[in-house]
């Protein structure tokens, strides 16, 4: 014999597991939300990374050209008492 009792207890302990079902699933859509939100970030920070190398790479360049011209520079007035037209040097720069 099932009591009103016990159906209320199966009643309350079924409605129960449905409103913990829903709040997983909530809960799963709101992580899903933030892990999207995460790896946009992630991806973000990625290409400022690749940015930032890329400037620096192009930085290096400018400083090895620059030292070439400076110790070419250092030659001929060494040798000739010329130097170069440092603004002819800025176009290639």
């Amino acid at each position: 014999m099932v009591n009103d009792n016990d159906k209320k207890d199966i009643e309350m302990i079924k409605t129960a597991k449905e409103m913990i079902e829903l709040m997983i699933i909530a809960l799963n859509e709101e992580l899903l939300g933030k892990e999207s939100v995460l790896k946009n970030q992630a991806l973000q920070y990625l290409e400022l990374l690749i940015e930032k190398q890329k400037i620096d790479i192009e930085k290096e360049k400018r400083i090895e050209e620059y030292r070439n011209w400076e110790f070419e520079n250092k030659i001929l007035q060494e040798h000739c008492g010329e130097v170069y037209d440092w603004e002819f040097q800025d176009e290639w720069l």
